[in-house]
């Protein structure tokens, strides 16, 4: 999938389910799109995959007249805050560009994964949590661009932040 088309679902689902505000509200995202979201201790599940796990998301994609109302995402409550917020929202990337190509419904994130659609999913995230239009008018507006101002008012980790600002070119502190 190319990069303008995942930006371009980014900003859909913002503009559809999002209140127009930042932070992002990813939580009530989920809540309109009928996904319960699930924290949990995903250390008995990664020492069986032998790897880190970010979140998973399952869709029931059975038949069933009631299996549209079965969707979880499940966040590893062990990462800090800005972590799980970045997981729900690359987890809502996997929803909404990847689910309907998948045949058992089950997507789980494993960190540090390069493979294609997890990069698809961290391209969306970033962009539904961060839209590069709203980072250009914040960093227009404050005398000293820091990683930290920015994380702190956009609702990520100052890593997130970092990254973000490194890809679309631009300087900053921290």
């Amino acid at each position: 999938m190319y990069k303008t088309e995942i930006i371009k679902k980014a900003k859909e689902v913002l503009d559809e389910y999002g209140k127009g505000s930042f932070p992002v509200d990813v939580t009530d995202m989920c809540n309109k799109l009928s996904i319960r979201i699930f924290y949990r201790d995903l250390k008995e599940l990664e020492a069986k995959a032998n790897r880190k796990i970010s979140g998973l998301i399952y869709v029931n994609k059975s038949k069933d007249a009631f299996a549209d109302k079965e969707r979880f995402i499940f966040i590893n409550d062990n990462d800090p805050e800005t972590r799980q917020k970045f997981t729900l929202a690359h987890e809502l990337g996997h929803f909404f560009l990847h689910m309907k190509d998948d045949a058992d419904g089950v997507i789980i994130s494993f960190r540090g994964d390069k493979n294609p659609i997890e990069r698809e999913a961290d391209i969306f995230a970033a962009e539904l949590l961060m839209p590069k239009h709203l980072i250009e008018q914040e960093y227009r507006d404050i005398p000293f661009p820091t990683a930290s101002y920015l994380a702190s008012q956009f609702g990520v980790s100052k890593e997130a932040m970092r990254y973000r600002l490194d890809e679309m070119g631009l300087a900053y502190i921290g």
